[in-house]
């Protein structure tokens, strides 16, 4: 719980220029730790990456832009990999899919959030479609949510494969 905190006060403060990386991310990078020894780097690495979809969220849910949201999600989950030390590319198996025990950890660690991702998935449906959905269709836009985002950080894995292989 005390890392959703620590995500709510991230997405609250000030953006700062992108010339320099963000203070209050180093900080983070620096100081927040978990103990990946005894959770196991795929256990940590879920729980960056829930961090990252919160954050996505949360900034959603604070009027950000869908890319500015993503961008402080992505900011964040670097940071938290890069401060325990553990490699993005640890996290996909041989065919470049994320590995099934992270996928499952993630999508359990995402109920945390699930009050985030309600308010989100009705912001984003209601600025495309006009009207704020029903109970049934936000239930599936949540399930959608999870899944979409799993989806979009393994897709962004395979683009850069594919980048770095030219």
């Amino acid at each position: 719980m005390k890392y959703l905190l620590c995500l709510f006060f991230l997405i609250t403060m000030p953006v700062f220029s992108k010339e320099g990386k963000n203070p209050n991310l180093i900080q983070l990078e620096n100081n927040m730790t978990l103990d990946c020894e005894e959770y196991g780097d795929d256990s940590c690495s879920a729980r960056f990456l829930t961090m990252a979809g919160c954050a996505y969220v949360m900034g959603i849910n604070r009027g950000k832009s869908t890319g500015e949201s993503m961008e402080i999600g992505s900011d964040l989950f670097v940071s938290m990999m890069k401060g325990h030390n553990l490699k993005a590319s640890n996290m996909f198996d041989n065919q470049n899919n994320l590995k099934e025990s992270i996928k499952n950890e993630t999508i359990q660690w995402f109920r945390f959030c699930e009050e985030e991702i309600v308010r989100s998935v009705e912001i984003l449906y209601e600025k495309k479609n006009g009207k704020i959905p029903d109970n049934e269709l936000t239930r599936k836009l949540i399930k959608g949510f999870v899944w979409w985002f799993l989806d979009e950080f393994e897709v962004t894995n395979k683009q850069l494969k594919i980048i770095q292989n030219w």
